[in-house]
């Protein structure tokens, strides 16, 4: 706007230049001379507006020097710009009345950097704690939150106390701000990167790891001397209290925190909000893009997956695997009874007759699911074979069409396996009738 005024402004001022090619030069003193157009502007230039003994050109000499010209404002330049003043005025307190432009960040930029950092810490802590593999598995577990709070001591210094962020935030290009020094400076613009505070970086330090250190400490020591079992009055049962209580408060302000989050995308942890660091572009002129392929890709598997594990209890592969045990003993049915291998009531002549198995030992039986020579609690299956209790009873809950391995007949009933006693023959009769020894 003021170069637009600068230029309408200038348009009427006349400055020719006496050494260019193609104007009239200066005409002698006392000479009358036309009033003159000047090639560059629409006004005239008559010699009733010069003052006596002056050039007739905007251009004055000095004594002495013929090769440097020094200009002389142009009034009604002058005018100009004393009109314009005011209302530039007006505009700047305009502007300065008037709120800023709120500065939006891509709220899945913001969890993206989060849930990276997350990722790199867990990566981090699993190659450290393997530096202890040898040790004794008493000391890792006794300085374990002293080992994580170290390794995270090093990863805090080298990113947000050195730089003024973390790794997962230069990879989605963001960066710590100091958000009250920004509400502090109203007329810097709204992505101005104020860097953070001394105080800022020491106490988000200390709360971030301190805190979570000092936290787990407390856990450790409360579980294993079993402070909630205390009495009520017992100061460990109250402080057991007060931490539970401290816990569920934190819990609900960092859901609230979350929720307010995803209204106007400012601060995405509890921690930050209280320290007043916001995250903003580090470079904002670099192009914000959001590639969606990758997160159609892990939507798309994920559906699938938790389809499958909706799924797969409903699936029983025993009944599957019966379903065609029996479709099989089906169709080689018609083969053996052409060649007389199957008898009345479907037991393949092969197969010991139920007295025939009773007459076996135990010890020379096998369960027909898990071959164990002998079954473990035998029981006898409707088609008199001897199962484990465990493997007949099993196989019945999984698929109530359940077959027997060996002979394809379908299971419906069960029974406590009982050794055959043979009966006692009768004793023979003598001569006279009286029975012999």
């Amino acid at each position: 706007f003021v170069a637009t005024l600068s230029r309408v402004s200038m348009s009427g001022v006349a400055s020719p230049d006496p050494k260019r090619p193609g104007e009239r030069t200066k005409a002698p003193p006392g000479a009358d001379t036309p009033p003159q157009h000047d090639v560059r502007s629409p006004s005239i230039i008559s010699p009733s507006t010069q003052s006596e003994g002056a050039p007739s050109t905007p251009h004055e000499t000095s004594a002495g020097d013929d090769h440097h010209p020094v200009s002389r404002p142009p009034a009604q330049w002058e005018q100009e710009y004393a009109r314009t003043v005011p209302l530039l005025d007006s505009y700047r307190e305009e502007i300065a009345r008037r709120p800023r432009p709120t500065l939006e960040i891509l709220r899945v930029n913001q969890l993206d950097a989060m849930r990276l950092d997350f990722e790199v810490t867990e990566v981090l802590k699993s190659q450290f704690m393997k530096m202890f593999t040898f040790f004794k598995p008493d000391i890792i577990d006794r300085y374990q939150p002293e080992m994580i709070a170290l390794l995270q001591l090093i990863v805090y210094r080298l990113s947000i106390f050195q730089s003024g962020t973390t790794y997962g935030n230069m990879l989605q290009n963001l960066k710590f701000r100091d958000e009250r020094a920004a509400a502090r400076s109203p007329a810097s613009p709204s992505g101005t990167l104020h860097p953070l505070s001394l105080l800022q970086r020491v106490g988000y330090g200390v709360a971030l790891i301190g805190g979570e250190w000092l936290w787990n400490r407390i856990n450790r020591i409360s579980v294993n001397n079993a402070w909630s079992e205390q009495p009520e009055d017992d100061w460990r049962r109250q402080v057991w209290v007060l931490l539970s209580r401290l816990e569920t408060a934190y819990r609900l302000l960092s859901i609230l925190n979350f929720l307010v989050f995803l209204y106007n995308g400012k601060y995405v942890s509890l921690l930050t909000r209280i320290m007043g660091m916001r995250l903003v572009y580090a470079r904002p002129s670099m192009t914000r893009r959001v590639s969606f392929e990758y997160m159609n890709r892990q939507l798309v598997w994920h559906g699938f997956t938790e389809f499958l594990l909706f799924l797969m209890p409903l699936i029983s592969l025993d009944r599957i695997k019966g379903f065609i045990s029996r479709r099989i003993a089906k169709s080689a049915i018609p083969l053996s009874s052409a060649t007389g291998g199957i008898i009345g009531g479907g037991i393949a002549t092969n197969m010991p007759a139920v007295h025939s198995t009773f007459s076996q030992p135990l010890d020379q039986m096998s369960c027909p699911a898990c071959n164990s020579e002998p079954p473990n609690t035998p029981y006898v299956a409707s088609c008199s074979h001897v199962f484990c209790y465990y493997c007949i009873k099993a196989g019945s809950m999984a698929d109530p069409q359940f077959a027997c391995p060996l002979c394809g007949l379908v299971v419906t009933s069960m029974k406590r396996f009982q050794p055959f006693v043979p009966p006692s023959l009768p004793p023979e009769a003598g001569p006279t009738g009286t029975n012999q020894p």
